[in-house]
Order: structure tokens, then C-alpha cells, then sequence
């Protein structure tokens, strides 16, 4: 063989295995491949909120997202710093169309959103954070329903046949936290128990199905409405218990690498079912279409520089994960779970057809995926 036709072999061989190996780690560190679109930047809602604002981003965010069920608009919260608080907020497929959400209540925060046909279901807190309910807006009419009255809702999700689910707390005295170990004191009073209730969209209770001191932090109903996902966290003092406990022992430190449970409630029985634990923990739940997976994003805490000198950063990385509740295999969906790491998107919501995500960002980050802050969907080559 000439020199000149080795040298061609072998280089050709070298690029080979080199776009190999590419291809290779993009699928293992990046997730599913597919294609990424800005439908807008942060900067354009605030102009279109007020356009003569020209503060900073101080106290600015994006949070949940929820897709029609046509998919041809999305329903996400916006965040604006005090006094204005919460608003919603719907966005065109391509992103052409960008307009708030005309609701006349002033909501400090919103978290999750669902749309059932015309109606966008959200829990939303007003009064200074000391309420927290459950509203249903309808788009045709633009009238705001608030469905439930107790003020005390954690959190929500709508069922698969039309009616809502969601936890309430109750100040009752409830033996949950103790303040240093191995207190036997008697004193180590949380002041609180939960109920997990099902209801009509009038708060018609039709039936609790959990009773205890367990604060759920996510919940999402499967789709054929016989499981509940949910997440919590495990107090670091006693293993058995599962609240949102803010008290550490007498002296001590804040508590650190707390447990974070993944777990199914069933709605029947109303056994609960671990499915993992993590320190990093769950958020954002979502059901697969076929039942046997859940998604959920990751925040990992690790960092992101800012600049090219890096001595700007960031310490909000994030990924989205697919778990089979099965044989718990774990697959990355989108993201790098090792370095150089991506931005957490948040509020993430997946397509009708688990063909798109759509999410925010809250950080002028470029990590290769996402460019600065906005919305983005990610367009999957293949579905979830």
C-alpha cells in the first residue's frame, strides 16, 4: 500500500471512531438527542408586563409550565419581585403569540398549573402567603373560581377523571419533631397533621386517602388514576418520619444531605410504595403515557460559570431523569449529570404526543444547550 493511501486509511479511521465516540457521548451525557428552540427571553415578557420597567432581575423567575391539550399554546407563572407578585401567562407554539393571563387577583406566589379543556387549574398563595388555595380560571369566560376555601392546600394536581386531589395541613398537636436526639422529653411537638383528599371542582370532598404527619412536596396522578407519585423528605433525626421539619437540634447546625423519597401512594388501598431515595431529590413530576415511568428534574447544585473566566457562576445545575417504576432503570432524558453541567430548567411540562418539553430558565447561563434567560422547548428525535 502507498504511504500516501495509510495516511488517508488512517486518518479516515481516526475520524471514524472520533464522530463515533461523539455521537457515543452526547446520547450518555446529554440525554435523548433532539433539538433545542428559544421561544422567548425573560426581557420580553417584563416589556410586555411594563414597559417602561428598566429595574434589574432581582426577584424575576419563571415557574411552572402546563401544554393545551392541542399543543398549540402554553400556560407558565411568572414571577415579578413584591409588590407585584405572581401573574400567568400564555405563550404560542412558535412563540409568536406572548400575552398575559387577564386576572384581576393579586397571587404572591403560583405553583403547579393544569389545563383541562378551557379551564387553567393552578394553587396559588395571596394574603401575604397565608393562603393557599386552589382556582380554576376559565379562558372563554375569563372568570377566576376559587374551588377550595380552607386556605391551608400544600399542594394539588387534577385527576384523570376531572376531579382534583390535594393535600390540606391542620395545626393539631402531632408528636413529629424532636429537637435534639434521642429527646424524650415529650416536648417535641410539630403542631400539625395532613389529609390528602379527593374532591369535585365545587370542593365537594368525596373521599381522604392518606391521614398522617407525611407533607407531600410533588404529586402527580397516573394517568389511569389508581397511583399517586409523590416526594418527601425524611426528618434526619428519626427515619420514620416524613414532614417538612425546619427544627434542628438545641446548638446544632441547620440539618444537611437530607433523604428525599420517591415514592406511590395507592389511591385504593392507600399503601405507600418507595421507589428511591436521594439527597438531591425530585421535582417536578410526570407520568409517562403508558404508566410505567415517571419523569422528573434533578438540581444538582453543582456549578455553571457565567464567563469564560469562570470566576462568575452559577450553582443551579439540573437534569431530567425517566425512572421505570418496575425495574427502576434510569434513564437521562435531558442534561449532563458530569461536567461541563446544565442549567436546571424549571417547571417542566411534556407534549400530549412526549414528543417536547417546554421549560424556563432563570440564569444567563450559555451551557450549550440553553443561551441566557427565557423559555425554551426541547423537540425530542424519538418520544419519551
Amino acid at each position: 500500500m502507498k504511504p500516501l493511501h495509510l495516511v488517508i486509511l488512517i486518518v479516515s479511521s481516526v475520524a471514524i471512531t472520533a464522530l463515533t465516540f461523539f455521537m457515543y457521548e452526547n446520547w450518555f451525557e446529554i440525554g435523548q438527542p433532539g433539538h433545542m428552540q428559544k421561544l422567548s427571553d425573560i426581557y420580553r415578557i417584563r416589556n410586555i408586563y411594563n414597559p417602561n420597567d428598566t429595574g434589574n432581575d432581582s426577584g424575576v423567575s419563571l415557574g411552572y409550565f402546563a401544554w393545551s391539550q392541542d399543543e398549540k399554546f402554553a400556560v407558565f407563572a411568572f414571577g415579578n419581585a413584591n409588590p407585584d407578585g405572581s401573574t400567568l401567562w400564555m405563550i404560542s407554539r412558535d412563540g409568536q403569540k406572548l400575552q398575559e393571563i387577564p386576572i384581576k387577583m393579586k397571587f404572591d406566589v403560583i405553583n403547579k398549573i393544569r389545563i383541562v379543556s378551557d379551564d387553567i387549574f393552578f394553587d396559588g398563595w395571596y394574603n401575604g402567603q397565608n393562603n393557599r388555595d386552589v382556582f380554576k380560571y376559565d379562558l372563554k369566560n375569563q372568570t377566576l373560581t376559587k374551588i377550595t376555601k380552607s386556605g391551608n392546600v400544600n399542594v394539588f394536581d387534577v385527576m384523570p377523571d376531572g376531579n382534583i386531589v390535594y393535600q390540606e395541613e391542620h395545626n393539631y398537636q402531632t408528636k413529629v419533631c424532636p429537637l435534639k436526639v434521642n429527646d424524650t422529653s415529650g416536648n417535641d411537638w410539630a403542631g400539625y397533621y395532613t389529609v390528602l383528599w379527593i374532591a369535585d371542582q365545587k370542593d365537594n370532598k368525596i373521599k381522604s386517602i392518606y391521614n398522617g404527619t407525611e407533607v407531600f412536596q410533588e404529586i402527580d396522578p397516573s394517568p389511569d388514576g389508581k397511583y399517586i407519585a409523590f416526594t418527601d423528605m425524611t426528618h434526619p433525626l428519626n427515619p420514620k418520619l416524613h414532614a417538612m421539619i425546619v427544627c434542628s437540634p438545641f446548638g446544632g447546625p441547620p440539618f444537611a444531605n437530607i433523604q428525599n423519597g420517591l415514592k406511590l401512594l395507592d389511591v385504593n388501598s392507600g399503601s405507600i410504595t418507595t421507589l428511591d431515595t436521594s439527597t438531591t431529590g425530585y421535582q417536578n413530576l410526570i407520568w409517562s403515557h403508558d404508566e410505567n415511568s415517571i419523569l422528573y428534574t434533578v438540581q444538582s447544585n453543582q456549578c455553571i460559570p457565567l464567563d469564560s473566566t469562570a470566576n462568575s457562576q452559577t450553582c443551579s445545575a439540573g437534569f431530567i431523569k425517566l425512572r421505570n417504576i418496575h425495574d427502576g432503570t434510569v434513564k437521562l432524558v435531558y442534561g449532563r449529570e458530569s461536567s461541563p453541567y446544565t442549567e436546571w430548567p424549571i417547571g417542566t411540562a411534556v407534549s400530549s404526543d412526549a414528543r417536547s418539553i417546554i421549560f424556563g430558565i432563570d440564569d444567563d447561563v450559555n451551557d450549550g444547550l440553553v443561551n441566557g434567560k427565557g423559555i425554551y422547548v426541547f423537540e425530542f428525535d424519538k418520544p419519551l
